[in-house]
């Protein structure tokens, strides 16, 4: 199968990065840990938000760790035969610092390399939409963690969102949680093998017609 991948909140602890790194900016506690960015987390404006990712994206995209478990679990679905596609709309905006759009894109392939993280490609999505990048790429199944990228997926592919606060409350239908890479494998072995099971009893449909 062709697997979708999404970088910050999936591969990495985004959820945690914010938290920690943000009360050190910001000098204050999280408000509303249900928040999806700095400003809703610690209820500050949007330049205050801005200001932070200035001041920390170089740390966030260099130096902040894969989560423990990325390295092996994407060996494994390569090794399986699985074709695992990076899509990150990180390098859509990045005009709260001085980093370029080619520099990000190298931050991140050597990000990707420094945790052993293993890919067949990787699309930096910096205008369409992930749902034009997944059909585009011909993606069965999206591993992702924002709602409101979530929500536009869900007719045309299964979703499993890595769960955080921030995600965990969907009345979205058909969301997939997952809350380690271990789980997340398992569901994408569910998810071939219904798969597997929809193309036999389409064949045998068009066997009897």
């Amino acid at each position: 199968m062709n697997i979708g991948l999404d970088i910050d909140g999936v591969l990495n602890d985004a959820e945690s990065f914010v938290i920690e790194y943000g009360q050190r900016f910001l000098n204050k506690y999280p408000v509303n840990y249900a928040g999806d960015d700095i400003a809703e987390v610690f209820g500050v404006s949007k330049e205050a938000e801005d200001a932070f990712w200035n001041q920390m994206i170089h740390t966030y995209a260099t130096c902040y760790p894969a989560r423990s478990d990325a390295s092996t679990f994407t060996r494994q679905l390569r090794k399986e035969g699985h074709r695992i596609v990076i899509i990150t709309n990180r390098c859509r905006n990045l005009s709260y610092c001085d980093i370029s759009v080619d520099e990000m894109k190298q931050y991140i392939k050597d990000w990707l390399n420094r945790w052993n993280i293993e890919y067949d490609e990787i699309v930096f999505n910096t205008v369409k939409s992930k749902l034009s990048a997944c059909l585009e790429n011909h993606i069965d199944v999206m591993i992702e963690d924002s709602l409101k990228r979530i929500e536009p997926l869900l007719p045309y592919m299964p979703v499993i969102c890595y769960k955080s606060a921030y995600n965990a409350n969907s009345s979205l239908k058909g969301i997939l949680y997952a809350e380690n890479m271990d789980e997340v494998y398992h569901l994408i072995q569910k998810i071939k093998e219904e798969k597997s099971l929809q193309n036999q009893k389409n064949t045998n449909d068009n066997g009897n017609i």
